[in-house]
């Protein structure tokens, strides 16, 4: 009986780091370079109140030296100024965008352009899925959970993204926040 019980045991192990259902993301990025997820202050304070959205209702910015690009996701519904979905990337040449006085756009959790991928995962944890993308590497952490999740309640959304690119396990763009329902 005690091998048996045993056994078990190293099956229930080897199942927990499998990445059984309960494993959890709880180390969510909700700040870029000091604008906070859904937070009309903290946006106006960095972009102002004066930008007009492109038609998927987005606003375009680059970094002080050009070199990347942030976009900013409107959700229809949502209130002026508060944004749910940041996404930093690599512009593509000669792109002419206003530019914010940001030298690198990064994440409350350390995340920016040219991190490893060891180095992201070791901020945000084991909990992701890995799919690749026209050759490049993607992992994708979410909190779906709405009823056990404070933080989802606490935003009233039902998923939570963060989603990482990388080439050659550098990381060449990032995106995150609450998709639209």
């Amino acid at each position: 009986m005690p091998f048996i019980i045993s056994i078990l045991f190293s099956l229930l192990l080897i199942w927990h780091h499998a990445g059984a259902p309960h494993c959890s993301f709880s180390s969510p990025d909700t700040v870029l370079s000091g604008i906070i997820i859904q937070d009309r202050e903290s946006s106006e304070k960095i972009i102002g109140t004066e930008y007009q959205l492109d038609r998927n209702e987005r606003l375009h910015y680059l970094s002080n030296d050009g070199k990347e690009k942030l976009t900013l996701q409107f959700h229809p519904g949502d209130t002026k100024n508060e944004f749910a979905e940041f996404d930093v990337s690599l512009p593509r040449p000669n792109i002419r965008l206003k530019r914010l006085p940001i030298e690198h756009f990064k994440t409350n959790n350390s995340i920016e352009l040219g991190r490893s991928d060891s180095s992201v995962i070791e901020k945000l944890g084991t909990c992701f899925t890995r799919s690749m993308r026209k050759g490049v590497e993607v992992i994708r952490y979410e909190i779906n959970d709405v009823e056990h999740s404070g933080f989802l309640q606490r935003y009233n959304m039902p998923l939570y993204y963060g989603e990482y690119f990388f080439k050659n396990h550098v990381l060449i763009r990032f995106r995150f926040g609450f998709e639209y329902p």
